[in-house]
C-alpha cells in the first residue's frame, strides 16, 4: 500500500558511520532496474501474501504463516540465516541494525548488491514537521522522511538546494473522493460539478510548488498514462450543473488529515463546496488514524474528502484495482473511499490484470482512466513531488532515489 507519506508515521533518523566507503556502481543500478521492470516477481509475491495468506493483522496466525513463507522464500533464493525476529514493544520509533550475517555469507552470494555504509539507523517519530526541519538544520538529526511543511518549503529549498536538499519525482496522484452511494455525490452531475470547481492551479499554490496539477487517475511516467483534460476549471459551469442536479441533500462533511498541506487542501475543498451552495463541515483527523477511520464503512458522514496514492509497483493496475474496483470494497480497511462499483469497469480491470502489460494494454488502461473520469469517479488534482533533506554531515550526492521506495538507505553515507 503506497500512501507512504500519510499512512506511515513521520520518521526521522540518526545514523552511525561505517568505516570505509563504497562507490556507486551504475551497472548494478541498471541491473536492479532491469530486474524490477522486466523480471519482477512482485505480483507473484503479492498474490501469495494477499490471496493465499490473506489479512495479516498483528498477532494473528495469518501473520505468522506469512512471515514463515517469506523466510522460506528468502532461504530458497540462497540467503543464509533468514529468520523471524520479534519487533519488541511498540513505541515512538525503531532501530535498523546491520545484519552481521550479510557480511559473512550473503554478500558473497550476491556480490553485486550494495552492502550499505551505516551500521545503525535510529528512527524517531516526530509529528511536527517544522521541528524536523529545525533538528536537521542544527545537526541533531541527519535525515527526515517528510518534506518540509509548506510554510517553510521555499525557505529550505532556497537555502539548501544542491547541498542538503533536492526535489524528487514520484508516481503519485492526489485526489478528492466522493461517495457514489449516497446523495448528493451519487449524482453524476454533482460529481462533474466538483471536478469543474476544483482548480489544480490553486492547489499547486497550496502545496507550495510540491505538486503538479492533474485531472486524471494515472500519473505521468506510469505505463498507460495519456494526458487529457475533461474538466477545465470553470466555476460558473460547476454552479450550472448543481442547479440542474438540484441535490436534495446540501449538507456534506469534508474529510482530511492533519498533515501539512493536506489539511489546507481540505479547507480549500470546503470553501469550493460552499461556493457551490453546500453546507460543508470540515473534519480534520489525526494522520495516524485517518485512513482507518475513513476506511471503516460504519463511520458516519463519509461524503467527500482528501486522499492520495503512491505506486507500489510500476503497473497501472496498482491504481485501478485497489482504489476503484468495486469488487474490492471492504467493511473495514477499505481503500475505495468513494465506493465506486461499476460492473463493466470492474470486469475490465479484472481482464487487464490477467494480461501481460504491453502497448495494447497500455492503450486500454489509458481508455479506462478516461472512462472513470467521464463518470467523475474522483476529483484528482495533482501529482506530488517529494524531497530529500539531510544534515550537513550527510553526502547528498550519494543518496539514490527510487520512485517506488524513495531514498535508498544503503546509499546514505557520511561525508
Amino acid at each position: 500500500m503506497s500512501r507512504t507519506i500519510l499512512a506511515l508515521p513521520v520518521a526521522v533518523l540518526l545514523a552511525t558511520p561505517l568505516a570505509g566507503q563504497e562507490s556507486i556502481n551504475d551497472a548494478v543500478i541498471a541491473q536492479i532496474k532491469t530486474e524490477g521492470f522486466q523480471r519482477s516477481a512482485v505480483m507473484d509475491t503479492l498474490s501469495w501474501l494477499s490471496d493465499v495468506h490473506g489479512p495479516r493483522l498483528t498477532g494473528t496466525p495469518a501473520l505468522r504463516r506469512a512471515g514463515e513463507w517469506a523466510r522460506d522464500r528468502l532461504a530458497g533464493w540462497g540467503l543464509t540465516h533468514a529468520a523471524l525476529e520479534s519487533y519488541g514493544s511498540i513505541g515512538r520509533g525503531w532501530t535498523l541494525e546491520r545484519n552481521p550475517q550479510w557480511e559473512k555469507n550473503n554478500s558473497k552470494i550476491m556480490p553485486d548488491l550494495p552492502s550499505g555504509h551505516i551500521d545503525k539507523f535510529v528512527i524517531t517519530v516526530i509529528r511536527n514537521q517544522s521541528s524536523q526541519v529545525n533538528d536537521v538544520e542544527s545537526g541533531k538529526l541527519n535525515w527526515i522522511f517528510d518534506p518540509p511543511p509548506s510554510d517553510r518549503y521555499a525557505e529550505v529549498k532556497s537555502k539548501y538546494e544542491g547541498t542538503q536538499f533536492r526535489t524528487e519525482p514520484t508516481l503519485s496522484t492526489y485526489y478528492y473522493w466522493m461517495n457514489h452511494r449516497e446523495p448528493p455525490f451519487d449524482d453524476l452531475k454533482v460529481r462533474q460539478a466538483i471536478n469543474y470547481a476544483v482548480d489544480p492551479a490553486a492547489l499547486e499554490r497550496i502545496y507550495a510548488g510540491q505538486l503538479a496539477g492533474t485531472q486524471q487517475i494515472l500519473p505521468p511516467g506510469m505505463p498507460g498514462y495519456k494526458k487529457y483534460e475533461l474538466y477545465p476549471h470553470n466555476l460558473d459551469k460547476a454552479k450550472q450543473l448543481i442547479k440542474e442536479a438540484n441535490p436534495s441533500d446540501m449538507d456534506v462533511t469534508v474529510w482530511t488529515d492533519t498533515e501539512s498541506p493536506n489539511n489546507d487542501a481540505g479547507t480549500y475543498l470546503q470553501d469550493v463546496l460552499k461556493k457551490l451552495g453546500f453546507n460543508a463541515k470540515l473534519k480534520i483527523i489525526n494522520a495516524d488514524n485517518y485512513f482507518t477511520i475513513i476506511g471503516n464503512q460504519s463511520t458516519p458522514d463519509l461524503d467527500i474528502g482528501w486522499s492520495d496514492w503512491f505506486e507500489d509497483y510500476p503497473h497501472p493496475n496498482d491504481f485501478f484495482d485497489p482504489l476503484l474496483n468495486g469488487e474490492n470494497i471492504l467493511q473495514t480497511n477499505n481503500e475505495i473511499f468513494g465506493y465506486t462499483d461499476y460492473p463493466d469497469l470492474n470486469k475490465k480491470i479484472d481482464e487487464l490484470g490477467q494480461q501481460e502489460l504491453g502497448p495494447a494494454q497500455e492503450e486500454q488502461y489509458a481508455a479506462l482512466d478516461k472512462e472513470y473520469m467521464k463518470r467523475a469517479a474522483w476529483a484528482p488534482y495533482g501529482n506530488r513531488t517529494l524531497s530529500t533533506f539531510v544534515s550537513s554531515d550527510i553526502d547528498l550526492d550519494k543518496i539514490i532515489w527510487n520512485p517506488t521506495f524513495e531514498d535508498d538507505f544503503t546509499s546514505i553515507q557520511f561525508k
